[in-house]
């Protein structure tokens, strides 16, 4: 049972390495609906949920740690930009994880699928890419979308680069809001993961090997395969043309949002 447990939750940080060296986000996208499905059958239900977002959220932490490096290297990152965003999403980080502590994100949920749903549908619709975001970025709009991006990854799990790279890609090369969205997701799950490991310290019924809301074992365990398979990613992403690296975002994008619709209504009984 162990080890099959160890190759089990291997293969699927293999798999979100892969997609997240690939597209720079996705890792949730597997990681997420894994752990909700399996989790519910070890522990109470509204333990499960939370401890899946948790433990997704340090997960994620590993995967773009590695990838924002790559990023970084590659230039593709935006300073002045990831620091506008940094500031947003070490707000949302705390108070996601506050609401998550106290109360249920069922209608969140419902919500933040539709949302998605939406993005990718424009993402694929977008047809220019503007490079100056000075003149052409909103910024009521740009402190909306990343306020929504921050607490969707807090308090839903699903990551920031979901819903603002496909915003970003608007006004940027696609690898450049890419680069810019991964470094800003690391503070983002960072600070997301321990906001969580504060909350669920005392937290009654834990499993054993938690460490507040995060699961170590499945933590440990996820994160070889995602160290591993995160070069092979990137090295395919560069082989690939910048549409079909949208197209597949906008793919990501959508399965989230239908996961996240579903598992609103089906939670809230509508």
């Amino acid at each position: 049972m162990l080890v099959q447990f160890i190759i089990a939750f291997v293969i699927l940080g293999l798999l979100a390495g892969l997609v997240v060296g690939l597209a720079g986000v996705g890792s949730t996208l597997l990681i997420l609906p894994t752990l909700v499905l399996l989790l519910p059958h070890y522990m109470p239900a509204d333990l499960s949920v939370k401890i899946a977002i948790a433990t997704t959220l340090a997960c994620t932490s590993v995967s773009v740690i590695y990838a924002a490096v790559i990023h970084i290297r590659k230039r593709n990152v935006d300073v002045s930009l990831c620091l506008r965003m940094a500031s947003v999403y070490v707000l949302t980080a705390v108070v996601g994880a506050y609401i998550v502590h106290f109360l249920p994100a069922r209608i969140i949920e419902i919500i933040l699928g539709i949302v998605l749903i939406f993005v990718a549908t424009k993402t694929v619709l977008v047809k220019k890419t503007h490079n100056n975001i000075e003149t052409k970025m909103h910024s009521g709009i740009f402190a909306i979308v990343t306020i929504f991006a921050g607490l969707s990854n807090s308090i839903c799990g699903v990551g920031t680069g979901n819903i603002a790279i496909p915003y970003l890609s608007q006004y940027f090369p696609v690898k450049r809001a890419t680069g810019t969205s991964v470094v800003n997701t690391v503070v983002a799950c960072v600070l997301g993961a321990l906001a969580y490991i504060y909350y669920g310290w005392d937290a009654a019924t834990l499993p054993k090997y938690s460490l507040g809301y995060v699961y170590m074992p499945i933590f440990m365990t996820v994160s070889v395969g995602i160290v591993i398979a995160i070069p092979i990613g990137y090295k395919l992403s560069e082989r690939l043309h910048p549409k079909w690296i949208k197209r597949l975002l906008a793919l990501l994008v959508s399965v989230a949002g239908v996961f996240a619709l579903i598992k609103g209504i089906f939670l809230t009984g509508l």
